[in-house]
């Protein structure tokens, strides 16, 4: 999901939070959701040996363990 995301012709975080929010759970993602996504994403890239790719790993990673993204009601 990283790489998806990466490859995406997003002008910035907040577009790619919103398409990773689109794809897992077909909504936006509410104002600070997308805050807490983008305080974790500069935290891993502040991370040192960090990279890109890593930070929205965890992004991802974030997402798809969302109870909303894992239990079906």
């Amino acid at each position: 999901m990283a790489d998806r995301l990466l490859a995406e012709p997003s002008p910035d975080d907040a577009a790619r939070i919103a398409s990773a929010y689109r794809l897992c759970l077909a909504r936006r993602p509410t104002i600070a959701e997308r805050a807490r996504l983008a305080a974790l994403l500069e935290e891993v890239r502040s991370e040192e040996g960090s990279s890109e790719r890593d930070a929205w790993e965890t992004v991802a990673r974030v997402v798809l363990n969302l109870d909303e993204f894992i239990t079906r009601e």
